[in-house]
C-alpha cells in the first residue's frame, strides 16, 4: 500500500515537472510575459529596436491594451519602424489608430482622447473619420459598441483591418528598425 502511494506520488511529480518544461520550452514568448514597458523603452533608446519589437509586438498583437498603447506611441514619435516597410506618415497614422482604437476605452484616456483628436482633425481620414469619432463618442463605455465603432473604421479604411496588421507584422519581425533617435 505504501509503495503503490508512493509510486503514484512519483509519477504525479514527474508529471508536473514534465508539463512545466514542455510549457516553458514551447511557450511562444515566455519572456515576453515578464517584460515591462520600461524595459521595451530602454531597448528602443539604445536602439536595439529588434530586440524591443520581439517583446513588444506578441503583447501588442494580442491585445494587451498597455502594450498596444506603448507601440502606438512609437510609431507616433518614429521611434520604431513597422519591419520591412517604409510606410507614410498617413499610414503608419492608420497602424497607430488601429492599436488606439484596439484598446479603446480601457482606462488610458490620453490614448482615447489623442485616436478622439486625430479621428476629428485628420484630413485624410475626413469623412468616416469624424463618424468613427461620433460613433466612439455615443459607445461611451460599452464594448459592443466599441467594437461597432472599431468595424466601421476598418470599413471605411480609417483604420487598418487588424487581422492584416498582425499577420504583416508578425511574418516580418525578424526586421525592425528604430527610427529617428529621440
Amino acid at each position: 500500500m505504501i509503495i503503490r502511494r508512493l509510486g503514484t506520488a512519483l509519477i504525479l511529480v514527474a508529471a508536473f515537472i514534465g508539463a512545466g518544461c514542455y510549457l516553458e520550452d514551447h511557450s511562444y514568448n515566455s519572456r515576453s510575459r515578464f517584460t515591462s514597458e520600461a524595459e521595451i523603452l530602454q531597448l528602443v533608446s539604445e536602439r536595439r529596436c529588434k530586440e524591443a519589437w520581439k517583446l513588444l509586438s506578441p503583447r501588442a498583437m494580442s491585445g494587451e491594451p498597455r502594450f498596444m498603447i506603448l507601440l502606438a506611441d512609437l510609431l507616433d514619435a518614429s521611434r520604431i519602424k513597422i519591419p520591412d516597410s517604409n510606410p507614410s506618415r498617413e499610414s503608419t497614422l492608420r497602424i497607430s489608430s488601429t492599436l488606439r482604437l484596439g484598446a479603446y476605452g480601457t482606462g488610458d484616456t490620453a490614448s482615447d482622447e489623442k485616436l478622439r483628436s486625430v479621428l476629428r482633425s485628420n484630413a485624410n481620414m475626413q469623412p468616416a473619420g469624424s463618424d468613427v469619432f461620433a460613433c466612439l463618442r455615443d459607445a461611451g463605455t460599452s464594448k459592443d459598441l466599441i467594437k461597432t465603432c472599431s468595424e466601421a473604421a476598418e470599413n471605411t479604411a480609417v483604420t487598418e483591418k487588424f487581422f492584416d496588421f498582425y499577420w504583416v507584422t508578425m511574418m516580418r519581425s525578424d526586421s525592425a528598425k528604430c527610427g529617428s533617435a529621440r
